[in-house]
């Protein structure tokens, strides 16, 4: 299945592919109407693409906020009830964890996340929606941020990071990778006296309490233009990317690891999701059959069966993505893949039937493996998972 990066800034968006570990942008949009109808003849000729799409927009705003300590479904609500809290006009947010506090209140730190406005994303999801494109995920450039970080050794890493898009200053806290702050500063020109945003950073970060006094601080710069700073006894300056296009830095990191979490609702998660089962099981169809039946005389009949009731399953797989509309998100018990056990099921009484042992002819395993439906379903589930 081949993959595609969708890159949304406020100029627009663009659609990159890496190609012999080189990123190549093969199109580019605006959201003006005749963009827009191309953008959709885009998506309809890549339906077996996977997108995923990485925001970069001034939009984006966080929020640090604890949690008692809890698991499972109960964790989630109180999860969503934050979320509706700071964000409650977006469906565009996420929450990440920092980790715990120490006891004993031990409460969970989090990180509360969201685009808020939802009309930056309306016209690109609305296509992609029509489409029925393969999204995998909303991420933001933030969420990336750290795969950009200097690798040290050593003492705990406390870094502001400044990135710089003309008039638009972001700037960040960073605790060994972690990000824990985040401000937008609009400028009238494009020459943003970096040096001072510094100085006044790191005195607000200090009356917050959210970092302690230092002698030296490493402040990291991502600028779209060439910049000189003057070092101090208090802050060091260090540009990240001197010899490389900011849109692509940003691109490599999310592509050396993607996010646990992100931004995209479910059900515009649902088609990608729909086609990994499609192909896993397909893809695990093919391969038992390739291991497990020889094309010899004595089976070419149970072949043609195994063939059979592949291609069967394959239909009924399709017809379930067509009824899936109203359908929730595949689970662990969900009605798609407990229909998909029910194949493995009946592929393995096909392949693993009870044969008669002949001597001389049979083939005996040396591992002493022994593979049936139960073994080939948890294939499956490993898969998914």
């Amino acid at each position: 299945m081949a993959h595609c990066t969708l890159f949304l800034s406020d100029e627009g968006l663009s659609a990159y592919r890496r190609e012999r570990k080189q990123w190549t942008c093969t199109d580019q949009f605006t959201d003006s109407p005749d963009d827009l109808a191309r953008f959709a003849v885009f998506l309809a000729k890549h339906r077996r693409t996977k997108f995923q799409l990485l925001a970069d927009l001034s939009s984006e705003e966080s929020v640090l906020e604890s949690i008692p300590k809890a698991s499972g479904k109960d964790r989630q609500a109180l999860i969503d009830r934050k979320q509706e809290q700071h964000f409650p006009a977006t469906s565009l947010r996420t929450a990440s964890t920092l980790g715990y506090e120490k006891a004993p209140a031990a409460r969970e730190k989090l990180r509360f996340s969201a685009f808020c406005r939802d009309q930056d994303f309306a016209p690109w999801l609305a296509e992609i929606a029509t489409q029925k494109a393969l999204l995998s995920g909303i991420f933001s450039t933030r969420q990336v941020i750290d795969k950009l970080l200097p690798h040290s050794t050593g003492t705990p890493l406390t870094s502001l990071l400044f990135i710089q898009k003309r008039q638009i200053l972001s700037q960040h806290l960073l605790i060994n990778g972690e990000l824990y702050f985040s401000r937008c500063i609009v400028s009238t020109t494009d020459d943003i006296p970096l040096e001072d945003e510094a100085v006044k950073l790191q005195q607000y970060l200090l009356n917050q309490r959210l970092i302690e006094r230092a002698q030296t601080r490493s402040v990291l710069v991502l600028c779209d233009t060439p910049r000189r700073f003057k070092q101090t006894d208090s802050l060091h300056f260090q540009i990240l990317n001197a010899d490389k296009e900011l849109a692509l830095l940003f691109l490599d990191a999310l592509d050396k690891q993607a996010p646990k979490t992100q931004f995209a609702p479910a059900d515009l998660l649902r088609p990608a999701k729909l086609a990994t089962v499609r192909h896993v099981a397909f893809a695990i169809t093919l391969l038992c059959a390739a291991i497990s039946l020889p094309l010899t005389g004595s089976n070419i009949l149970e072949t043609e069966q195994l063939l059979q009731a592949s291609a069967e399953g394959e239909a009924k797989i399709r017809q379930l993505e067509q009824q899936s509309a109203a359908l929730p998100l595949p689970a662990a018990e969900s009605p798609t893949l407990n229909h998909l056990r029910e194949l493995v099921q009946q592929y393995a009484d096909i392949a693993y039937a009870p044969k008669a042992f002949v001597p001389g002819q049979s083939a005996v395993p040396v591992s002493g493996k022994v593979i049936g439906a139960k073994e080939l379903q948890l294939m499956v589930d490993a898969s998914l998972d």
